[in-house]
């Protein structure tokens, strides 16, 4: 009996730090969860693919401008076209048997970090037909000078 009353405070402090663990734990799941602070639909040409044989290759998409495009600060800063990396698809998208140059369609979430640090992901992806061209393919005479490249990269 003398055993279990120095055990059983210890159980119970042990039992609370568990259930405090678990807390936690469901905490950071619904951040993780929690809703992306952009969503855009884009289209443009598929630039870079990754390859076993290159470990520095990545998805990468040279998308069309993207006018509307917020900053983490909430300021519509707009996004040039650019080749843009794509580090993050979401599960079931096959960027694998994707080719440099072929035209998609794509849609992909951005949340902001405390920090003011982006992360994306592509969350939908599409094929369009092989004729497609895009605004920044067009000629530089006709392109519209309103859209000017955001050299920050967004």
């Amino acid at each position: 009996m003398k055993n279990f009353l120095r055990i059983g405070p210890l159980l119970a402090a042990g039992l609370v730090v568990v259930g405090l663990g678990m807390f936690a734990c469901e905490a950071e799941q619904d951040d993780a969860a929690a809703s992306p602070d952009a969503r855009y639909t884009t289209q443009g040409r598929v630039a870079m693919v990754p390859s076993p044989e290159s470990p520095a290759s990545e998805f990468k998409i040279h998308h069309e401008a993207i006018p509307n495009f917020v900053n983490g600060k909430g300021e519509v800063v707009g996004m040039g076209s650019h080749p843009m990396p794509f580090p993050r698809v979401a599960e079931g998208i096959d960027t694998a048997s994707l080719s440099v140059g072929e035209p998609v369609r794509f849609t992909f979430e951005v949340t902001w970090s405390d920090t003011g640090v982006p992360t994306w992901v592509i969350t939908e992806l599409e094929r369009l037909p092989e004729g497609t061209t895009f605004a920044f393919e067009a000629d530089p005479a006709e392109a519209d000078p309103a859209v000017t490249p955001d050299s920050s990269g967004g």
